[in-house]
């Protein structure tokens, strides 16, 4: 099994600009977190499966289409949670996630 991997900015970045088909990001913070303002926005190209109701099957079957899967949240916790939640699943897919989080995208995006 290999182990999950960690994202950059500059990789998260270069997703949400030219989506590669393959790699699905996962934003797993909370529908009321992405609501308070638009810097709060989902990262482009992103997918929402909130952590309260994260079930690893849904993500999968959500997620079917990508070879990759990247996770995020507020600050990283919440998506490494998810990461090694689906790693632990055993499938032969990419499992990542973005450590420095949304905080991280509005920061320097």
């Amino acid at each position: 099994m290999t182990t999950v991997t960690a994202w950059s900015f500059e990789q998260i970045k270069e997703q949400a600009l030219h989506p590669n088909p393959s790699v699905q990001l996962v934003d797993v913070r909370e529908t009321s977190e992405h609501t308070y303002t638009p810097r709060h926005a989902p990262i482009p190209s992103s997918i929402s499966i909130p952590m309260s109701s994260f079930d690893p099957a849904t993500a999968i079957s959500k997620c079917s289409h990508a070879d990759h899967l990247v996770f995020y949240c507020e600050a990283g916790v919440r998506a490494k949670r998810a990461a090694d939640m689906i790693q632990g699943l055993g499938l032969k897919k990419i499992i990542s996630y973005y450590p420095g989080s949304h905080k991280e995208w509005r920061e320097k995006s």
